[in-house]
């Protein structure tokens, strides 16, 4: 009985350093936890994918700061959209090197992009930043429900120098 007591103790520790790790905004509970560096952006529910959802004007960015596992892998989530006729808006994770990603999309309907996210094992942090440049006849961008996922640990290939070419037939 002691047995299960304690093994039950330690997955709830797991489970909840697990969860804990995970990273999401939904802006439906008007939390305010980015930075516009530049232009407009308001959480609004008219043309929300859920409840209410960030609205970037033409010429804006937006970045929110991560706090990320060291040697970790991500599940990343976001759903975006722009008016039909606007210019790109860019999703973008710096601060990772060579880990960096993004994603660039003009569609007008709500669409789904999914990434995997790399963290090397001295990075603990980085920065989510959507771009939205001046886009023509004032049309704007919507972002929604993003989720950051841990998925497992990562561990990166390390090379000691340069591999050996393999064998060359000669006929």
């Amino acid at each position: 009985m002691l047995q299960y007591y304690w093994t039950f103790i330690a997955f709830l520790f797991v489970s909840i350093g697990i969860s804990a790790q995970n990273i999401g905004y939904t802006f439906d509970n008007n939390e305010r936890n980015w930075t516009v560096k530049q232009g407009k952006a308001e959480i609004q529910e008219k043309g929300a994918y859920k409840e209410k959802s960030l609205k970037l004007n033409p010429g804006t960015s937006v970045s929110f700061n991560l706090k990320l596992k060291p040697s970790s892998t991500y599940k990343l989530t976001v759903w975006m959209r722009t008016e039909s006729g606007a210019d790109d808006l860019v999703m973008q994770i710096n601060d990772l090197g060579k880990n960096n990603i993004s994603i660039t999309t003009a569609l007008a309907a709500w669409t789904k992009f999914e990434e995997v996210l790399n963290t090397s094992n001295n990075q603990s942090s980085a920065q989510l930043e959507f771009i939205f440049g001046n886009s023509q006849g004032n049309t704007n961008a919507w972002i929604d429900e993003i989720t950051i996922e841990y998925a497992g640990n990562y561990k990166e290939v390390a090379y000691t120098g340069i591999p050996k070419a393999p064998k060359r037939e000669i006929k």
